[in-house]
């Protein structure tokens, strides 16, 4: 883990908006985040980066409420939560609450900054952000977060707190609320993929599903982060989610690249996890742009040279 260094001039905090709010946001919840990074950054500008304990009491222990404390580990799903404040823990409505990353639910508040966790760390600078989404009840929800990098217990720059300020936009009957299918079907641009590929795109996956160790593949909207189709495994692999997930780490590493001035494109991704290898191809087609591949192998099965050379082979043929 990087440890604390001297920072006299703290970074700039920049906001990225996941999709527009529609009345511009609550302004309580920008002062939230405001407030946070203001007392991260008077601590930061004096040569060292603030205590995660005292970056709970900022705003005289107001804020910590709205907060999520996580020390990052090198098993990153195993990262031990440290604090979850009070609003966040009403907003589980009686649900465990999750004592590891891993346990978080992926359509919740604490997964906006969860999803978040590491770039702070990797960056050592705070990142903010705003967006909707629906969670797991149906409401839609409008959020202000940030996500400050802290000295954890170690005296290293190992922790985050994170802020998130939110208000309910609209709210449906959990009963009303359609399936994960239905909604990729009912978005018009992924029903006509679905239409246009049909048996073209299950032979395709069968040939992917073909490489040794394959558990599961999926085709990916980069804008929506919804299935265009899928194939293998679902039962251990919740392939919805993973769909989202995978979208934000290609968006990530894009607005990254961006920032960098760094005008190549991305051939592929690969995460190694202690029993899989999850990989991410975008498609180089012309008609294929704005699609991605992800595969997820068992490591203790795959060949990883052989797979991404076979996976590299089997998205040149996609021509969508």
């Amino acid at each position: 883990m990087p440890s604390a260094a001297s920072n006299k001039t703290p970074p700039k905090l920049e906001i990225a908006a996941g999709s527009p709010l529609q009345d511009g946001g609550s302004v309580k919840d920008r002062a939230l985040v405001t407030h946070a990074y203001d007392e991260w950054a008077a601590g930061a500008a004096i040569g060292r980066f603030p205590d995660w304990q005292d970056v709970l009491q900022f705003g005289n222990g107001a804020l910590q409420e709205h907060a999520l404390a996580v020390r990052i580990d090198d098993n990153f799903r195993q990262s031990p939560i440290l604090h979850i404040g009070g609003e966040l823990t009403r907003e589980m409505g009686g649900k465990a609450l999750p004592i590891v990353i891993k346990e978080v639910p992926s359509l919740s508040l604490l997964s906006r900054i969860t999803e978040h966790a590491l770039e702070p760390i990797a960056n050592l600078a705070p990142i903010g952000f705003e967006a909707e989404f629906e969670d797991d009840s149906g409401r839609q929800l409008a959020y202000h977060a940030i996500v400050l990098p802290c000295t954890g217990d170690s005296g290293t720059v190992d922790t985050v707190v994170g802020f998130i300020g939110f208000k309910v936009v609209s709210q449906q009957a959990a009963a009303a609320k359609p399936d994960a299918p239905q909604k990729a079907t009912n978005n018009p641009k992924l029903k006509k993929l679905k239409d246009t590929l049909g048996a073209f795109m299950d032979t395709k996956l069968a040939d992917i599903m073909a490489i040794d160790g394959a558990l599961a593949v999926a085709i990916v909207d980069i804008e929506s982060g919804m299935l265009v189709a899928s194939s293998g495994n679902t039962k251990s692999l919740d392939l919805e989610v993973a769909a989202a997930g995978n979208t934000n780490v290609m968006r990530a590493k894009m607005k990254t690249m961006a920032d960098l001035g760094l005008k190549e494109e991305i051939e592929d991704i690969l995460i190694t996890l202690s029993s899989q290898y999850h990989m991410i191809r975008p498609l180089s087609s012309e008609t294929g742009k704005g699609l991605f591949i992800y595969l997820a192998l068992d490591k203790s099965k795959a060949n990883l040279a052989m797979a991404r050379h076979k996976l590299k082979i089997a998205e040149k043929s996609l021509e969508v």
